[in-house]
């Protein structure tokens, strides 16, 4: 009968962190050789998790996103941005679209959520993995903008580049 054990040491909390974090997203992954067998849950007969005391928690965490979407015009000013298409990509998954109300002045802000995982051992310091998400600014005219935002992040103009823009 087979037995696969999994150790809570810290690379294997972060390996189920990461898990956990895709499974909370909605999808995963995987490859495996042709020749293989697929892997199911009636085909592992008992899986047996030892934890010695240690534990992962997941939360979600609120963060304002908020910035006012810039281009530069052809005379050299700064113009607001307002007919833009946003997406979120968030770690294994593909982006969605998001709605952001975008002011007049290209401002607008919005609370998100991003995953942090913790992890707890016996003995040693709290470990945190924050999950970053990725969003994907489109607008007509502009060259795409990628933007990455973590629990770190601070309000901020964000500028497309936008050389094909006529307006």
């Amino acid at each position: 009968m087979s037995l696969l054990v999994i150790l809570l040491q810290p690379a294997g909390r972060r390996l189920l962190c990461a898990l956990l974090a895709l499974g909370a997203a909605g999808s995963c992954a995987t490859t495996r050789p042709t020749e293989a067998a697929p892997v199911t849950l009636q085909s592992i007969p008992e899986i047996e998790v030892k934890v010695s005391g240690a534990s992962i928690e997941t939360d979600l965490v609120p963060v304002v996103f908020a910035g006012r979407l810039l281009y530069e015009a052809p005379d050299g000013t700064s113009k607001p941005i307002r007919n833009v298409s946003v997406r979120r990509q968030d770690r294994g998954r593909e982006p969605y679209p998001v709605k952001l109300a975008i002011d007049s002045m290209g401002s607008f802000s919005q609370r998100i959520s991003l995953l942090v995982c913790r992890g707890n051992s016996p003995g040693e310091p709290q470990t945190e993995w924050p999950q970053r998400a990725v969003f994907i600014f489109r607008a007509r005219g502009c060259a795409e903008k990628r933007l990455e935002v973590g629990l770190d992040y601070q309000p901020a103009d964000i500028r497309l580049d936008c050389a094909g823009r006529n307006e």
